[in-house]
């Protein structure tokens, strides 16, 4: 395959998303938003969200939670849903809990190695 495949990653922590943004940069063409809102405006972009061979998405995120962004993807976008893995340290809401134990999408748990990181999004990438 002559082109990277694209990943786009959403969380809140500027420095996570500048550490994703190094890590994944000689394999992924990488987007990355702070703001569920964001990700969105961007993903309803005409052939964005088809353009996402794979997500990364933090479960807890200022404006919203990933479970906000995995059901408005779902809604819009069923073949990207398919594609979300989130990251998360816990779930810190009963919903939050209860989406995470009935989810079929993969969640990497923080402290995770990188190369399980990598390994997940090489998965999503090819399936």
């Amino acid at each position: 395959m002559n082109r990277k495949n694209s990943v786009l990653v959403l969380d809140d922590d500027p420095l996570m998303l500048r550490t994703w943004k190094r890590l994944l940069r000689h394999s992924y063409e990488v987007s990355a938003f702070d703001t569920v809102a964001a990700a969105i405006s961007h993903l309803e972009t005409e052939g964005n969200h088809e353009r996402y061979t794979a997500v990364l998405c933090d479960l807890n995120l200022g404006d919203r939670d990933g479970v906000d962004f995995f059901e408005h993807a779902e809604r819009k976008w069923p073949a990207l849903a398919k594609r979300i893995a989130f990251v998360t340290g816990g779930a810190t809401k009963p919903r939050q809990f209860a989406f995470l134990s009935r989810t079929a999408n993969p969640v990497l748990e923080k402290p995770f190695g990188w190369d399980d990181a990598l390994a997940l999004l090489d998965s999503i990438a090819i399936s």
